[in-house]
């Protein structure tokens, strides 16, 4: 095993007793069995310790590398900037603790076609399985009909999460010396913002990208995981717009490589995109007094707050008088 590249998997993980089982029990699974478990705990108030420490003690039987943090309950992000100091792999995943690999050889296929790829390849990510919480059983798959090599998209697809783009972070593998090199494994990490597009965006400006078809992950649709239940509320996401300009600053100023020009065209389409997904929501949750701050934002942004006013006055009119 020792000729094989060492992963490493990190692990956010938040009151994730009732599901974290499934996603070590995956890994306990693999046929590839070079890697470090890191388990970064955001202050779990259930007892999400107790069960990862008991699986440790197999983990390690296994032959993994394992370690626990305890830390304030931060967010993801937060997370993945401590279990950043501490990984030793040539390669990185990054599995939320509901979220579990398909079978045991997912791993090893990662690995597999990572080491067939050149080095111009920094990401290779997989067709993914969405599951019902409820039943356990497959509601769908991320990717129709995408190529498997760098389509060149990627970069723009990511930013503003356009055709299909999947955020999963259990769904990648990075490469850790391209993330050291274009991220100096540091990323913003205000609480709930996210770290797909920090991790991403960077290799996807330099680097390509591989999509395995098989579905060698399982994505838990709960309906009180951060991205279904909290998070997608309207209070929340207004929070969060409040630091896009921060978030996006900090991913774009992070490629060094890329123009100025380049960095503030991505910045203004990027916000003035927030800006219209945010007075759109907060018309669809009527929290109306909200709607023109965003409106005068998407205007700075270069948009043209008529055209949603009207789409705004086009669904009024359906809802009155049911055109």
């Amino acid at each position: 095993m020792d000729n094989k590249p060492l992963v490493s998997v990190i692990i956010p993980c938040h009151n994730s007793a009732a599901y974290i089982y499934r996603l070590i029990d995956s890994l306990l699974s693999q046929t590839y069995t070079n890697m470090e478990i890191i388990v970064v705990d955001n202050d779990s108030k259930d007892n999400t310790a107790d069960i990862v420490k008991d699986y440790f003690i197999k983990l390690e039987k296994k032959g993994y590398y394992t370690k626990y943090i305890h830390q304030d309950d931060l967010g993801p992000s937060a997370a993945m900037q401590t279990g950043f100091k501490y990984i030793k792999g040539k390669y990185l995943i990054m599995p939320d603790s509901d979220d579990y690999y398909s079978g045991p050889t997912s791993i090893e296929t990662f690995v597999n076609k990572f080491e067939s790829l050149p080095d111009e390849y920094a990401i290779i990510r997989s067709q993914l399985l969405f599951i019902n919480e409820e039943n356990m059983q497959p509601i769908g798959m991320a990717y129709e009909n995408f190529p498997e090599d760098d389509p060149g998209t990627l970069f723009e697809d990511c930013l503003y999460g356009r055709n299909g783009y999947n955020f999963a972070p259990i769904d990648y593998m990075v490469r850790v010396s391209a993330l050291r090199e274009m991220t100096g494994l540091k990323i913003y990490n205000a609480y709930n913002t996210g770290q797909q597009r920090q991790i991403c965006l960077p290799l996807y400006y330099k680097y390509k990208a591989w999509t395995i078809p098989e579905p060698l992950v399982c994505y838990l649709v709960r309906k009180s995981s951060i991205s279904h239940g909290e998070y997608s509320k309207y209070s929340t996401k207004a929070l969060l717009y409040k630091k896009a300009p921060e978030y996006i600053d900090s991913i774009l100023g992070s490629i060094e490589s890329m123009p100025q020009k380049e960095k503030d065209d991505y910045r203004t389409s990027y916000l003035q995109l927030r800006a219209k997904s945010i007075a759109v929501l907060a018309f669809e949750t009527r929290n109306y007094s909200d709607i023109e701050k965003y409106l005068s934002d998407y205007k700075k942004y270069g948009g043209n707050p008529w055209k949603v006013r009207c789409f705004f006055l086009k669904k009024l009119l359906k809802q009155i008088i049911g055109i």
